[in-house]
């Protein structure tokens, strides 16, 4: 669905207000989740987002919402710069395995910090509005996102969410 659950939100908005990103990308926007959440804690902040379902743009206003919107596939994203902060909230459960380790890895490749909301529990989902790309792939649980993705130096496990900080490797 192109919304989230809110487990975990406060966290990720303390998180990233700690950070004082310039600069973020949200993958897989939606319907704007986090720029919603954030803008009040990113003063001044430049937003971009990708998003794969075209759709979505313009049923979620999202040209109101994010400076630069990336019309594609995370999987063959390009990365025209580096982030101070890659949000994948709620993108890596739509993926493979293989994807999931590849994604992540060329987030943290572009990246000063990566955050992270992925299910940790059995959350089955189909295609929805029309969107093949909203079934989930993959189950996740908390030893697994420690285990398949580096880097991760703070998280907060909740009941169904999990959320996750880890470094990037591009320099503060």
């Amino acid at each position: 669905m192109p919304r989230s659950r809110v487990e975990g939100k406060a966290w990720i908005s303390h998180e990233i207000a700690r950070l004082r990103p310039a600069t973020l990308l949200d993958v897989g926007a939606g319907m704007g989740t986090y720029s919603n959440l954030l803008r009040a804690v990113t003063p001044g902040a430049s937003w971009s987002c990708v998003e794969i379902f075209e759709p979505y743009v313009q049923r979620f206003s999202l040209h109101e919402k994010y400076d630069v919107i990336y019309r594609e596939d995370i999987r063959a994203f390009a990365w025209p710069t580096a982030y101070d902060v890659v949000i994948l909230g709620d993108v890596l459960e739509h993926l493979t395995l293989d994807d999931a380790r590849l994604v992540w890895a060329a987030a943290r490749a572009n990246a000063r910090f990566v955050a992270l909301s992925i299910p940790i529990v059995e959350y089955p989902q189909g295609p929805e509005n029309g969107n093949v790309h909203e079934a989930h792939l993959q189950e996740w649980n908390h030893d697994m996102v420690l285990k398949e993705l580096a880097g991760v130096v703070r998280w907060q496990v909740n009941p169904k969410i999990g959320t996750y900080l880890a470094r990037g490797a591009v320099a503060s």
